[in-house]
């Protein structure tokens, strides 16, 4: 099966080029509010045991770790500069 390129397609990439700045400045409006977020002050002494075995401020920072990699899908989904997005399997067969 060499040789052959299997190509799926991208049903989202016309809504990616409808929304374009919209999302753009959500995605680092996000970023920024995950920056604030991510210093708690107001949980720093907090001793709140969730479920009875784990702290509250390591849940809150695993919520923040999630929200983060959402916010990077979204980025890279939305907000990706266009002329980084090449066809690798034409570069390879210049070679």
């Amino acid at each position: 099966m060499q040789g052959k390129t299997i190509t799926f397609p991208n049903s989202l990439h016309g809504l990616s080029a409808e929304i374009g700045q919209d999302m753009k400045s959500i995605v680092w409006s996000m970023v920024g509010l995950l920056i604030v977020l991510h210093h708690d002050l107001w949980l720093w002494d907090d001793t709140t045991l969730v479920g009875g075995f784990m702290p509250l401020t390591l849940l809150y920072h695993a919520c923040i770790s999630v929200a983060a990699g959402f916010t990077w899908f979204l980025a890279v989904r939305f907000a990706w500069p266009s002329e980084l997005d090449g066809d690798e399997t034409s570069q390879e067969s210049d070679a």
